[in-house]
């Protein structure tokens, strides 16, 4: 049986793996981060009820602990990631909360300290669309073009965003525009 030409476990998609075993010859892994951030459904600017698919940890459950910092988060899940691909490289993925809602100066620190690492040849920055600010892209093309053979940013905020009434149910808030952190955000229906 031929398999699908952009797949090299005969996925009938152009998978992410096999981008990446183009792009870097080898296996390339995710490692999740707890960063530490929060959230405008957490600490109150818009609700303190959270989204309805987040947990107390913020969607971060494979996240590393949050009360060690991010270079030894890092190692730990790259030592468990060896064990199976030994010559792999890495994509730190900055997964619990929105971690884009901060500073761009404090974004820079803990984007930048993991894009240090060895191996390290991406991230993957879970966010939310009111939460980019034009700031942090300003940033995040600095960046790109600064690392362009480093910098593979990935920014994740799914789909489910495009109707008032999904909103409502997974408990996102619209943002009215009186928070300056927030995008305005189209919103249909």
């Amino acid at each position: 049986m031929k398999s699908f030409p952009y797949s090299n476990t005969n996925k009938r998609y152009h998978t992410l793996d096999y981008f990446y075993k183009q792009k870097f010859k080898q296996k390339v892994c995710k490692i999740s981060l707890n960063a530490g951030f929060t959230c405008p459904n957490i600490d109150g600017t818009l609700s303190k009820n959270g989204c309805i698919y987040c947990s107390k940890t913020g969607s971060g459950e494979y996240g590393g602990n949050p009360n060690d910092d991010l270079i030894k988060q890092f190692n730990e899940g790259k030592k468990l990631m060896n064990k199976k691909w030994p010559n792999a490289k890495y994509i730190g993925y900055f997964q619990a909360r929105t971690n884009t809602y901060a500073n761009v100066k404090i974004l820079k620190e803990k984007y930048e300290s993991i894009l240090k690492q060895k191996d390290v040849v991406g991230l993957s920055i879970a966010t939310r669309p009111d939460c980019i600010t034009d700031e942090c892209l300003d940033y995040l093309e600095k960046l790109k073009n600064k690392m362009p053979n480093k910098f593979w940013p990935s920014l994740p905020h799914g789909k489910p965003f495009l109707l008032h009434r999904n909103l409502r149910f997974l408990h996102r808030p619209i943002s009215d525009g009186r928070h300056p952190n927030f995008l305005p955000v189209k919103i249909y229906g």
